[in-house]
């Protein structure tokens, strides 16, 4: 069996969110998170014609008014059935975001914990 690379636990979810150039300005495209960890996510998008850039920026929120705003690095890639997978390392965090998203995450866990639908 193989060891595990991961540095942190990762919870599913199913939330949406958007890709957009490092300029904040350039919206690239939809998709879903489909796995979260404080240094990382995974995500899919439908398979399309985009190639997207090694260093991006992602947001994601179960709020609109306070979303997450995280450069990424795309870590790894991959094509599966009609949907494209990537994994991605969050880049720059300072302490303050790192607690921020370890409490996303716990509050995620207690939201499906109690039967709540994301």
């Amino acid at each position: 069996m193989a060891k595990e690379k991961r540095l942190a636990f990762r919870l599913s979810v199913n939330l949406p969110a958007e890709l957009w150039g490092m300029d904040n300005i350039s919206f690239l495209c939809g998709v879903r998170l489909i796995e979260l960890s404080p240094g990382g996510c995974k995500i899919s998008l439908k398979e399309q014609k985009l190639s997207l850039p090694c260093d991006l920026k992602i947001k994601f929120a179960l709020e609109k008014a306070n979303p997450f705003n995280f450069s990424v690095e795309i870590l790894w890639s991959n094509k599966s059935d009609e949907k494209t997978y990537a994994g991605m390392k969050f880049k720059n965090l300072t302490m303050h975001d790192k607690e921020k998203i370890r409490k996303y995450i716990h509050d995620l866990k207690y939201i499906n914990k109690d039967g709540y639908i994301m």
